[in-house]
């Protein structure tokens, strides 16, 4: 993936987890938002996954939660990755 200053980026698909209180500042501060994200990564080929739960005003953790060949992403490992946030 190329970002906007030209320089390639490694894919993302990420999963962001709000509630109705905070729709506005959730567009604003999405990273401090509980979260599960897939990253490709170039120089190793695998599939890294970060989980975040991180919640304003009441913290969290937020790191990488393991590394997968693409054969090993399957449904029931999103949906385990997912729950777990």
């Amino acid at each position: 993936m190329i970002d906007q200053g030209g320089k390639t980026q490694d894919a993302k698909i990420g999963i962001y987890f709000k509630t109705p209180e905070n729709v506005i500042v959730f567009t604003i501060r999405i990273n401090e938002y509980p979260s599960v994200s897939f990253i490709a990564t170039r120089y190793n080929k695998k599939i890294c996954v970060h989980e975040s739960t991180m919640s304003p005003g009441s913290g969290g953790q937020s790191g990488k939660a393991g590394e997968y060949t693409i054969d090993q992403i399957t449904i029931d490992l999103i949906h385990q990755k997912i729950m777990k946030v």
